[in-house]
């Protein structure tokens, strides 16, 4: 699989799915962000090989997959502090829709190249 050094949790995941799965219509709902921040709360990954598009508008398709995450735990998971098991059992991230795309999802998901990095003491971290 060829990468394109992507730092997005979202953009990752474009990259994964596009290189093992053909059509598939998946929207990521983002939890935990603050009210004044205006930033995008619901993205669209549309797969169709060979294409990849991700929308910060509704397509207009119905979704296979619908992945809703609190941020934070989103990212906790992206950076191996927890697993995506526990994610889910604390329902700090949930997976809806067809079963077989439910199954798969945690299985196509990436880490951060620094998961499983030991953390320096809090004295010593910049």
């Amino acid at each position: 699989m060829r990468g394109y050094g992507q730092f997005c949790p979202v953009a990752v995941a474009c990259e994964v799915f596009a290189e093992r799965w053909t059509p598939l219509m998946a929207r990521f709902d983002f939890r935990g962000l603050q009210a004044r921040r205006r930033g995008i709360r619901t993205m669209w990954l549309v797969l169709k090989r060979p294409e990849v598009d991700l929308c910060m508008k509704d397509p207009g398709v119905e979704p296979d997959l619908v992945v809703s995450a609190d941020l934070k735990v989103r990212a906790q998971v992206w950076l191996g502090d927890i697993s995506f098991s526990q994610a889910l059992r604390s329902r700090g991230v949930v997976v809806a829709g067809l079963r077989k795309w439910v199954q798969a999802f945690p299985g196509c998901l990436l880490q951060s190249g620094f998961a499983g990095v030991e953390l320096p003491p809090r004295a010593l971290a910049i």
